[in-house]
């Protein structure tokens, strides 16, 4: 077991097929003979510093994969400790139940599953495919080993990534997905005695045991296109450029032999399953993304439709109340209207009211006058009667004795006349003064009923204004309820886009199952001829 300090040489049984188990600082492998036979060795203090171990032919296994390798002889099984917290990919093909060095423990793991960086995948005794977050897609046949130390990927920040996927051990083929796009190399698949730099594209290989040939080979894309691929070992370099074009490496310590292209019928002969399995993981992986996306799409949809649905109740309940309000307002304008109509009506009747005091007053005004010209006659009676008692009275004091009797009686006739116009002038006066009473009653009355006409015409503006306020908040409402109309129609085009986006989800599923049905003919009748039963 000499080496360099870097190195320590061990035997390609060693190092592909040996169980290692840390013990401190210490590392042993043990490995098995064809007879059942264990013989382990024990590399004293390898720990401290983790050298690469090397076989003979150059077949080379790096120390950090060691580490992952190597299980610890007292394992802290409470808890397993990842580098990464989030998955890298899923077990998407699987023959049978995969187990999985997870840290120090032993994990078996069904398809469907998890796989989390430094995970160790061990195919046994079937089929393993691994759909990546990148796109990508690895498969190992049956005895294969395979572990993902390195996985840098971001869908926030498509243009940087890096992955690196250690073959130990088997057949093997692989998709580049989008961490091969941002670079050369940026996708790697190193074996013991190889590095593949991945330049976007398919590939299938077998890592196999020193001194017999490790062989990759490039395949086509899906779409006719053909990628690069470097391989690169300690002695030298080739690059694969064209469908079906293939090297092989002996050992590390041999360089790459010069590209040679295989007809597609050796290379599936060789690598049918594994390139199967790969394509099969693919087109899963492609399928239950397109599943997934539809399902979110159906959600979606199916949440906008009853967030439609709730918009058109709530549209529906407001064009109701709308109405109900433009049902109040106009039974109140009705209402206004019905009541201007009897304020009229009581205005009409003021009005002949008013004619009617007014010829009355006229009248009164007329008799006023009449008693007023016979108040003057009286008056003008009464001065004469005056004027002739006057005259009578001089004339009593001048004529003889015996013509005074007959002008005392003559006196006193025109003094009882004067009584009597006395008293005719105090009826005329009462009469005047009834008169001018009932004037100023009829006066009193025309002022209420002016009164209460300027209160009927304000009630009246009153109303007229509240109605055109009514009639300005019918427009309103009407203009609400168009709107509301409209955006109900509007609603409604939505509502049967979102059912058409259901209908049209629907179908994508159906065609996303009519599409996997198809490729799985295809895919029988393409490798059933190499497939081993």
């Amino acid at each position: 077991m000499a080496g360099q300090s870097n190195t320590i040489e061990i035997s390609y049984e060693q190092l592909s097929q040996g169980k290692y188990v840390r013990n401190g600082d210490d590392l042993s492998i043990t490995t098995q003979d064809l007879w059942g036979q264990s013989e382990t060795v024990l590399l004293k203090n390898y720990f401290e510093t983790s050298p690469d171990l090397v076989t003979a032919k150059g077949s080379t296994l790096k120390g950090n994969i060691v580490n992952l390798l190597a299980v610890d002889s007292q394992p802290n099984t409470s808890n397993v400790a990842f580098e990464d917290p989030n998955a890298i990919g899923k077990i998407t093909t699987a023959d049978l139940p995969v187990v999985v060095q997870r840290a120090d423990q032993f994990i078996e793991l069904q398809k469907g599953d998890l796989i989390y960086l430094n995970d160790v995948v061990d195919a046994k005794d079937g089929s393993v495919g691994i759909a990546f977050k990148d796109d990508s897609s690895i498969s190992v046949d049956p005895g294969a080993k395979m572990v993902i130390d390195d996985f840098v990927y971001d869908p926030a920040e498509p243009t940087t990534g890096s992955m690196n996927a250690n073959i130990i051990t088997g057949n093997f083929s692989f998709i580049s997905g989008q961490i091969a796009k941002t670079g050369n190399d940026a996708m790697q698949v190193t074996t013991p005695v190889l590095t593949i730099g991945v330049r976007g594209t398919q590939v299938a290989g077998k890592a196999n045991q020193d001194g017999e040939e490790n062989e990759i080979v490039l395949l086509p894309n899906e779409d006719g296109t053909v990628g690069q691929v470097m391989i690169t070992n300690q002695s030298g370099s080739v690059l694969l450029t064209e469908a079906f074009q293939a090297t092989t490496i002996a050992t590390a310590l041999q360089p790459p032999t010069v590209p040679v292209i295989l007809p597609k019928e050796i290379v599936l002969k060789k690598f049918a399953k594994t390139i199967a399995t790969t394509k099969k993981t693919k087109k899963l992986r492609e399928t239950e993304k397109e599943a997934e996306e539809a399902a979110k799409e159906k959600v979606e949809a199916e949440e906008e439709k009853e967030e439609l649905e709730e918009e058109k109740e709530e549209l529906e309940e407001e064009q109701e109340e709308l109405e109900e309000e433009k049902e109040e307002l106009e039974e109140e304008a009705e209402a206004l209207e019905e009541e201007k109509e009897e304020l009229e009506e009581v205005a009409e009747a003021l009005e002949e009211e008013a004619e009617a005091l007014e010829e009355e007053a006229e009248a009164l005004e007329e008799e006023a006058e009449l008693v007023e010209q016979e108040k003057e006659q009286v008056e003008e009676q009464a001065e004469a009667l005056e004027e002739k008692a006057e005259e009578l009275e001089k004339k009593l004091e001048e004529v003889p004795v015996e013509e005074k009797e007959q002008i005392e009686k003559e006196l006193e006739a025109i003094e009882e006349e004067i009584l009597e116009v006395e008293e005719i002038k105090e009826e005329i006066e009462q009469k005047v003064q009834e008169v001018e009473e009932k004037i100023q009653e009829v006066e009193e009355q025309e002022q209420i009923i002016e009164e209460k006409a300027v209160e009927i015409e304000q009630q009246e503006q009153i109303i007229e204004e509240k109605a055109v306020e009514i009639e300005q908040q019918v427009q309103e409402v009407e203009q609400q309820v168009q709107i509301v109309e409209e955006k109900f129609e509007e609603v409604e085009q939505q509502f049967v886009q979102v059912e058409e986006k259901i209908v049209n989800v629907e179908q994508k599923f159906e065609q996303i199952e009519q599409d996997f049905e198809v490729f799985q003919q295809e895919f029988e009748q393409e490798f059933k001829e190499y497939k081993p039963e």
